[in-house]
């Protein structure tokens, strides 16, 4: 394969895997996708083709990519959707026994496209790439505090060699030619393995799992999001070697960055699964045809924000903190006179009236402040309302919402084209209105 043949596959194959979402639905639906889908498909050689025309319709998408020290990555395809009865529980059991137990051919077609992703990353880069240790799962999960019902579809393979070796630094981005494409109601998620840190982003992501992006585990994008050529880009220090500005790495570092072993699964699927129980719309053919979705939608917009700090994700390990400058200590020991004494006091006395250089507000996640806000409302409130009171975007509160309700912090009703959002212990009555209580 030549290398322009190579760079119009490793286009498509991402492409078709992350801006599935609006084909499966339609073809869900019995439509068959015509030349006006998303993206374009080149006629190249190991062409990834067609979905096929049934496919499981989830009710959120997110896909994962996490890069480790060696320069792999583990990239995992999450597909989750409510059952909302009895007949959708049996008919996804009945799905999933076969996805686990068979070689299904939405799986077989996913390790294909998986195996020309990385031989076309080759072509591309110079590097020699594999996809290896190809998992699969489909279950279903019950989510605190409501008990609803969720059938959850992973699958996913480890890319050797994904991420450039750069002395102490590890960057992602040159396999992306022409640039990445996320689909609506999608979202792209990079996570650093246990010895990595993030260094830089670009472009700059919607959120990121905490406070600063050093301290975080994660970055996110949402979609719907077209990324300029080899976008986005990441780069990543090794966490032995200091935050990107020391001499260069050691040489046993070096070794393994360029190695191109797999990771070795320190994060597999079932971690990343009780970390971040996500969701995930449609990018794969699954053989399983959904149930009639509803009309309205659940508040996201297609426009991404780029908030810098929204503590979406959770918070990671905490850092080490500077020690204090011996100096500051023993600046005024040895003198004992009365005007320094004096002197002293006056200082302090001063510094007690500086306010502080970062609020206590600003230290608190987003989740405290949802949770803040709706105890302010008596525990429940509108999810229109919770984006007025908080002045961020439809997405990012949908998203936030959606965590919190995976972790049984809230939980969410829908209510003609409302969704009701209420802390644990304050749900409405299913016979009532959900504000009957209000005065």
């Amino acid at each position: 394969m030549d290398r322009a043949s190579g760079r119009g596959v490793v286009w498509l194959f991402v492409g078709v895997l992350l801006c599935s979402c609006a084909l499966a639905a339609t073809t869900a639906a019995g439509v068959p996708a015509g030349p006006a889908s998303s993206v374009e498909r080149p006629a190249v050689e190991g062409s990834l083709g067609d979905l096929s025309t049934e496919a499981f319709e989830a009710d959120r998408t997110r896909f994962l990519i996490t890069v480790y020290e060696n320069g792999s990555s583990e990239w995992v395809f999450r597909y989750e959707q409510r059952l909302e009865d009895s007949n959708a529980t049996g008919a996804f059991e009945t799905y999933a026994e076969r996805f686990n137990g068979e070689e299904t051919e939405s799986y077989a077609n996913f390790r294909a496209r998986a195996t020309a992703l990385t031989g076309s990353g080759t072509s591309v880069t110079g590097r020699e790439m594999a996809a290896e240790q190809f998992r699969r799962d489909a279950r279903i999960e019950e989510r605190p505090p409501s008990g609803d019902e969720f059938g959850v579809v992973e699958m996913s393979f480890v890319w050797t060699n994904f991420a450039e070796s750069d002395g102490n630094r590890l960057v992602v981005g040159d396999v992306f030619v022409d640039g990445l494409y996320v689909g609506p109601e999608q979202q792209l998620r990079f996570d650093r393995g246990p010895d990595v840190r993030f260094e830089s982003v670009a472009p700059d992501p919607d959120s990121v799992s905490a406070g600063t992006l050093e301290e975080s585990a994660s970055v996110t994008w949402l979609g719907e999001k077209q990324f300029t050529d080899r976008r986005p880009r990441i780069v990543y220090y090794l966490r032995d070697t200091g935050a990107g500005t020391g001499s260069g790495a050691a040489a046993g570092t070096e070794a393994d960055t360029g190695s191109g072993a797999p990771p070795g699964f320190r994060s597999p699927v079932s971690l990343l699964a009780a970390f971040f129980v996500v969701l995930l719309g449609i990018g794969a053919a699954l053989a399983y045809r959904s149930r009639d979705r509803r009309d309205s939608s659940d508040g996201l917009t297609d426009e991404p924000t780029h908030t810098e700090t929204g503590a979406v994700e959770g918070t990671s390990p905490p850092t080490e903190q500077p020690q204090p400058a011996s100096e500051t200590t023993g600046s005024a020991a040895g003198t004992g006179s009365a005007a320094e004494t004096g002197g002293a006091a006056a200082a302090e006395e001063t510094d007690t009236n500086v306010p502080p250089a970062v609020s206590e507000a600003e230290l608190r996640s987003d989740e405290e402040l949802v949770v803040d806000l709706l105890e302010d409302h008596g525990g429940r409130m509108k999810q229109v309302d919770i984006v007025d009171g908080t002045e961020w975007s439809k997405s990012k509160v949908s998203m936030l919402l959606s965590e919190m309700e995976d972790d049984g912090v809230i939980s969410k009703l829908r209510v003609g084209r409302e969704n009701i959002v209420s802390l644990a212990g304050h749900e409405p009555d299913a016979a009532g209105s959900p504000f009957d209580d209000e005065g």
